[in-house]
């Protein structure tokens, strides 16, 4: 009943419930393998929940946050959405879906003047979270991260080392629960799925 589209496997029924429980969800899974339909129904939950909750796609770079924008406005036929990167802003303090950078959310979770708004978060999407263990720009994503007091979903194809990542992220919740005076500590859901739905095709190159 949850996903009328299509008969979801266990493990996606596995981020199905954890989203239904306003968990935090690490999924780790092949690309097109169905991972990014975690973010739509958490997206669609937050719309469901009232009319000012607000939920943050954050993508590390400008050309995936338009391809992403362009989605979202298709799929939920309404222009709810919002767009924030260094040389565009669209419906930012209106719109229920914000499709950002992090360098972007940062500048909001940190602004005296949208506080509201971030009080607003019901829900945080990090997609490519790999990029996490860059040497530019990992520590926004850390801080972005600290500052939210929603759960949080992370998105990747190719971390290697999702225990590490899923110790860190607890860690990180931990030190929410201190930060926001929480009197319990949000769980931290790990989901891993290893098969493609069609093998890779694979081809060299050869001047000769």
């Amino acid at each position: 009943d949850r996903v009328p589209d299509f008969i979801p496997d266990k493990w996606q029924v596995e981020f199905l419930d954890a989203v239904d429980k306003k968990q935090s969800i690490i999924i780790l899974a092949p690309t097109a393998s169905g991972k990014t339909y975690a973010s739509y129904y958490a997206m669609e939950s937050v719309l469901k929940q009232s009319t000012n909750s607000v939920c943050v796609y954050v993508a590390p770079t400008k050309a995936l946050v338009n391809q992403v924008a362009a989605t979202i406005y298709s799929r939920f036929n309404s222009p709810c959405f919002g767009l924030f990167t260094r040389d565009y802003r669209l419906n930012i303090d209106q719109c229920r879906i914000l499709v950002t950078v992090p360098q972007c959310l940062e500048i909001l979770l940190l602004s005296p003047n949208h506080q509201q708004w971030r009080n607003r978060i019901q829900y945080v999407i990090f997609d490519e979270i790999h990029c996490m263990s860059g040497e530019l720009g990992a520590d926004v994503w850390e801080k972005c991260m600290l500052m939210i007091n929603s759960p949080m979903i992370g998105l990747s194809a190719t971390v290697n080392n999702g225990r590490d990542l899923h110790r860190w992220w607890t860690s990180a919740e931990k030190k929410r629960v201190e930060l926001y005076k929480r009197s319990t500590m949000r769980e931290v859901c790990y989901i891993t799925y290893n098969e493609r739905l069609a093998d890779l095709n694979k081809y060299l190159y050869s001047k000769k």
